[in-house]
């Protein structure tokens, strides 16, 4: 295994890699925007708003918005959240879409998805 460093960071610590974490970070990256997209779209189907959802956590208005800029990313105990909220479970959050009938897709299709707060 290879190992680069980089430079020392003012705090004094070194940052080590490998040639495997790459790839794990574009899956990363996409169970990310994964997440942020179902998010947008149960938001949308559920008509619900970011500052809802931002009052839902006990966050002011921009919380949800950089949530899903991608600016941060949503802890798995907000996850957990989002999904009892939505009335989805956390694996239909963070998997890519399905074929409709199946999983979040189908549920938002058929209306099946809560849309009260």
């Amino acid at each position: 295994m290879k190992l680069s460093t980089t430079p020392a960071t003012a705090a004094g610590t070194i940052s080590f890699t490998t040639g495997r974490s790459a790839g794990r970070d574009r899956k990363r990256s996409a169970t990310a925007e994964t997440v942020r997209r179902n998010v947008r779209r149960l938001l949308a189907v559920t008509g619900r708003t970011q500052q809802q959802m931002s009052q839902r956590f006990g966050r002011d208005d921009s919380w949800a918005n950089h949530k899903l800029a991608g600016r941060t990313v949503f802890h798995l105990w907000e996850l957990d959240e989002l999904a009892d909220w939505f009335g989805v479970t956390v694996v239909d959050l963070v998997t890519s879409d399905r074929p409709a009938g199946v999983g979040l897709a189908g549920r938002a299709a058929s209306g099946s998805v809560p849309g009260g707060s």
